[in-house]
């Protein structure tokens, strides 16, 4: 788990100025991941970013709950928009690496370079619109937002005690609020629609992605590290699930005449390690610290 860099000294045990630091850390980040995405189009650069926008958005999420302001819930806004500008491109990236092959293996095609092909050409384009997205004056703007926002000084300058807790105080009320939020959507996984287990999916990424700023803690004590590489597993049958699911409109685009190709369907064995993986993290230690 990747750890932040925060503040030395008395301002290490704010809450504040680590939730502010993990912000300033992250966005710096994002905007790293965004010029790799402009110098080299590939599935890597594209997945850096979108990983580094979700990142910042949990301490964005964080930062609310310490001190909730209509600047802030507007920067969060506009980084849900910019965070959704690559998510067809990654749906390309997979469907090329992993469901094509699998859909061609499947089907028995000895040459499925056409079909490749014109996945190929999609997914160009489908990051050619993302791009242009990216560089315009909105997303620009964001980043300008962000960077004067966290730099105001009132921030810390402001922050009295009911606003700025200790930080193990709230770290360990957030890491609890955050999995109570995962096991109340994962209540009856079996019976859960896939809308409802990408609701779960959603949740799960912010506590993966929350904890990962107090991850350093003494308190984020080893059990309820093996709670979080449940999650982690869990996350990754949930992303598979979901990217079988939007295989028959990607397909659908790619198909050549004479050439029908069937989506794949989920396995009863696909199924059964993904609620394997939901009761193995159910059953984990609950994560959050403990003082």
């Amino acid at each position: 788990m990747e750890r932040i860099e925060r503040p030395s000294g008395e301002a290490a045990a704010s809450a504040m100025s680590v939730v502010l630091t993990a912000i300033r850390n992250d966005h710096d980040g994002v905007l790293t991941a965004e010029q790799r995405v402009f110098a080299d189009a590939d599935a890597e650069a594209v997945h850096g970013l979108r990983s580094a926008w979700r990142r910042l958005r949990a301490a964005l999420w964080l930062m609310a709950q310490l001190r909730p302001s209509g600047d802030l819930e507007k920067l969060r806004l506009e980084a849900r928009h910019a965070a959704r500008l690559l998510a067809d491109v990654r749906c390309w990236d997979v469907f090329i690496a992993e469901s094509l092959p699998a859909i061609l293996a499947q089907d028995a095609v000895p040459d499925g370079t056409i079909v490749i092909e014109a996945a190929c050409r999609q997914r160009a384009a489908t990051f050619a619109e993302a791009q242009t997205e990216l560089r315009s004056v909105r997303t620009q703007q964001l980043h300008r937002d962000l960077r004067e926002w966290t730099d105001r000084p009132a921030l810390l300058r402001s922050s009295l005690v009911r606003l700025d807790p200790p930080l193990a105080e709230f770290a360990a009320a957030m890491i609890a609020r955050m999995h109570r939020r995962v096991k109340k959507r994962g209540r009856h996984f079996a019976a859960l629609d896939q809308e409802h287990r990408h609701r779960l999916r959603l949740a799960a990424k912010l506590l993966r992605d929350g904890a990962r700023i107090f991850s350093d803690d003494p308190g984020l004590r080893k059990r309820g590290r093996r709670g979080l590489m449940h999650l982690s597993t869990l996350l990754d049958g949930l992303g598979h699930a979901r990217d079988l699911l939007s295989e028959p409109a990607l397909l659908a685009q790619v198909q050549s005449r004479g050439l029908i190709l069937c989506v794949r369907a989920g396995s009863d064995d696909d199924e059964q390690a993904l609620c394997s993986a939901w009761h193995d993290f159910e059953k984990a230690p609950p994560p959050w610290l403990k003082r």
